[in-house]
């Protein structure tokens, strides 16, 4: 299969941004009059998936969603401290750079927080594309993100890979015809440990 071009979630594949996530969405519930989860019951109910559904998951169907999603993501800053570069993730997009390969990040978190975290690790001009979760009707598992981004980079989705970290991902990946990458074990087409691993698929 010829590849065209390479998509990439952000939280967990280019950085580690737990922490930030976390804390953030703590912040939010509590804001709103809610306490605080464990990190067990975030990762079980809230990693990978759209801040909106966690947000009704906790608030409730009656929440003001819109709203507190813009708080969630505008407070996001105050502790990016926690958000670190994945080790060798520079060093492979420069790698990818020189293929000629188009790229793209297609992540659940909004655009413009995405190009700061992009651009606080010097990453954004590695990208051709960057879509936000605020971007599309339904973020990830549902696929429009991705159809989306092969959509800008002139790429069927049969001739992308997807890299991703959560099963959400892994979903929206596949239901759009992508290659899949399962980064840390999620399964996929096939899975690789570290963003280096992604070149033996491309030849």
């Amino acid at each position: 299969m010829k590849f065209k071009a390479v998509l990439f979630d952000m939280d967990g594949v280019l950085t580690d941004s737990f922490g930030s996530c976390f804390n953030a969405f703590n912040f939010m519930l509590e804001n709103f009059g809610r306490k605080a989860i464990t990190k067990d019951e975030y990762v079980q109910n809230c990693w990978g998936t759209p801040v909106d559904s966690d947000i009704l998951l906790y608030l409730g169907k009656d929440a003001d969603v819109k709203h507190a999603s813009e708080f969630y993501h505008s407070n996001y800053t105050r502790f990016i401290e926690h958000t670190k570069i994945l080790p060798g993730t520079a060093e492979a997009l420069e790698k990818l750079k020189n293929t000629g390969l188009k790229t793209a990040v297609v992540t659940n978190t909004h655009r413009e927080l995405t190009i700061k975290i992009l651009k606080k690790f010097n990453l954004l001009n590695y990208f051709d594309a960057v879509f936000g979760g605020d971007d599309v009707k339904s973020g990830k598992p549902n696929p429009e993100i991705v159809l989306s981004a092969c959509n800008a980079l002139s790429v069927s989705p049969k001739n992308a890979i997807m890299v991703d970290d959560t099963q959400a991902d892994m979903k929206a990946g596949e239901s759009a015809g992508c290659f899949t990458l399962g980064f840390g074990g999620v399964g996929g087409d096939a899975e690789i440990k570290n963003l280096n691993e992604l070149f033996k698929y491309l030849n």
